[in-house]
């Protein structure tokens, strides 16, 4: 093998591998947007399987310790079915717990961090859906809050 041959080689090879990289990146961040559009969506399913499951077995969703003792001794008697979809809810719950963990790093970010959490939370997160001028207004009242806040600070009169 030549020294020019290997070379081809590699920078072929190379090449494949970058754009396999920026493939998956896109890809990533597809799906990223998508579970984010969903979100609501999936919180809603979630709160609605937990219901169906406590109405299933005859206990009020109230009584959380009598509802895990009948999902307990429905494992206990191997119903697959609560034991397949109690595994689905804890996957679910998982993923979503993470898009919070993830979302509560990116508040803390230093600089426009807190803006973007806003962004991302009323756009996608937020309980209730909002219009753009919605959000536009929202984030326009934590901005002036924050300048409020901030030009305080650096007057010296209160900086707690």
């Amino acid at each position: 093998m030549t020294a020019e041959f290997r070379s081809r080689v590699s920078k072929s090879f190379l090449k494949k591998k970058i754009e396999k990289w920026h493939l998956i990146k896109k890809k990533a961040y597809h799906n990223t947007e998508l579970l984010l559009k969903n979100y609501r969506n999936i919180l809603r399913q979630l709160d609605c399987e937990v219901d169906t499951i406590a109405a299933e077995l005859d206990v009020p969703l109230k009584d959380i310790d009598a509802l895990l003792s009948r999902v307990d001794a429905a494992i206990g008697m191997d119903d697959r079915r609560i034991e397949r979809r109690l595994e689905r809810l804890s996957k679910t719950r998982k993923l979503l717990d993470r898009v919070n963990e993830v979302l509560t790093v990116l508040k803390e970010k230093p600089g426009n961090g807190d803006l973007l959490y806003q962004i991302i939370s009323l756009s996608y997160i937020s309980r209730s859906e909002m219009r753009q001028c919605e959000i536009i207004d929202q984030l326009n009242k934590a901005i002036r809050k924050t300048a409020k806040e901030s030009h305080r600070c650096y007057s010296g009169f209160d900086c707690s």
